[in-house]
């Protein structure tokens, strides 16, 4: 229902982000989308390398132990095409905060309200 695809320049350079969204959702789908959407353009963009590491790290952590987050995801890790930016967007749009640890919360928090998000559990 939705996608992001970050651009870039003749040098490789980033040059712009397209976040697309299906039309027609319901208001509060499409919250989730967009903030869904809009954390793969904060990945690509505004986290620095050092703090993609440690979050790298503890998204891994977090998903090796969640069967519900690893059903959900299946079409990424059957097709080897899950990152760990698709788990930052997804635990920080859909998990509440027993389901993350204290620093991905806090990364959670640092680029999108979830208190405004209906989240999945």
């Amino acid at each position: 229902s939705g996608e992001y695809v970050p651009n870039y320049d003749q040098h490789d350079d980033f040059s712009f982000g397209a976040i697309t969204v299906k039309r027609g959702l319901d208001p509060e789908t499409e919250k989730v989308l967009v903030a869904h959407e809009y954390l793969h353009h904060v990945w690509e963009t505004q986290i620095d390398p050092s703090t993609l590491h440690d979050l790298t790290s503890q998204l891994m952590t977090l998903y090796g132990k969640d069967d519900s987050l690893q059903s959900r995801v299946t079409t990424y890790s059957d097709t080897n095409m899950l990152l760990p930016t698709e788990l930052f967007a997804y635990y920080c749009t859909e998990s509440s905060d027993q389901y993350l640890s204290q620093y991905v919360l806090s990364q959670c928090n640092n680029y999108i309200n979830r208190g405004v998000l209906r989240l999945a559990r």
